[in-house]
């Protein structure tokens, strides 16, 4: 699957360094701001991305106590589920400019937490929950036993939906890596392999301006669009601040305004039948939305 995305997020500006001057007018000074094309491929994960994806693992994460590398070679052990974004392979006469071949845009997959429940990562994954769940208010503590009737009933399948990327890529990119990954599950699925989820649970970057902490109204800002919309459709959903472990962010700096934002993971489980009604939802938000230049 091949993803081709038009997009103002990498505007360039600045004086004409880069051309010859092939007039006699004095245009020195004259800004350039051109729209650069951005390609992406959505490809199976190889062993080559393991810096990539543990990466973009660690924008979730931040300093949590997870073993992130296996988490990582857990996701490129199971590739034929999933995808990950990269750069086309540019040709010989275009390389100049040729982005690393091992850089790793974003990442879509989803991981059996159920059956992989052995697994260092997986626990460390549900404690990580579990903590962090019974600290994030007065419901806490019944909140937390909601999520456990979730992940350790026998008659659950849970998967754990990883949806990241670089924070400047458009939600675009979205709707066709989650589409896949649902038509891959269920081949998945017809192989016997344990994909038939009945729920999934998702970790989500948000955050508020400090004003809006102790509101009662939701003035939360998803850093993925598209995950609002798994928020509406969510069982179950709760929130914490990580601002002690503030976020680093990759391809690209916070501006003053960001910076007094604060940081948060929203947690969201739903049901496998709300999915095809969040992909609609998201088609819905980006045709409402679409991108400058977008056809």
């Amino acid at each position: 699957m091949e993803l081709r995305q038009n997009g103002d997020d990498d505007d360039v500006s600045g004086d004409d360094d880069d051309y010859e001057d092939c007039s006699d007018s004095d245009d020195e000074d004259m800004d350039f701001q051109d729209t650069v094309q951005v390609d992406f491929e959505a490809r199976n994960a190889e062993d080559s991305d393991f810096h990539g994806i543990r990466k973009l693992l660690q924008q979730t994460f931040l300093k949590a106590n997870i073993d992130l590398s296996e988490l990582t070679n857990t996701i490129i052990s199971q590739n034929y589920v999933g995808s990950v974004l990269k750069q086309p392979i540019l040709s010989d006469e275009e390389s100049d400019n040729e982005v690393d071949d091992d850089d790793t845009f974003g990442i879509v997959t989803a991981l059996n937490m159920t059956e992989r429940k052995d697994l260092d990562c997986i626990k460390q994954l549900k404690n990580y929950l579990y903590t962090r769940c019974a600290q994030c208010g007065p419901n806490g503590k019944q909140k937390k036993a909601q999520l456990a009737e979730i992940l350790e009933s026998v008659e659950n399948q849970v998967g754990f939906l990883i949806n990241e990327r670089f924070i400047n890529i458009p939600a675009q990119v979205a709707l066709p890596c989650f589409e896949s990954l649902i038509k891959e599950m269920e081949e998945a699925c017809k192989k016997q392999m344990k994909y038939d989820f009945s729920h999934f649970v998702v970790i989500s970057k948000t955050c508020k301006l400090p004003i809006a902490v102790s509101s009662k109204v939701d003035m939360r800002t998803f850093i993925n669009a598209e995950e609002e919309l798994i928020l509406q459709e969510s069982e179950m959903s709760f929130e914490f601040s990580v601002k002690s472990e503030r976020d680093t962010c990759i391809s690209g700096e916070w501006d003053d305004e960001e910076e007094a934002l604060e940081p948060f993971r929203t947690v969201m489980v739903f049901k496998k039948d709300r999915f095809p009604v969040i992909l609609e939802e998201i088609n819905q938000l980006l045709l409402s939305n679409p991108l400058p230049g977008a056809q």
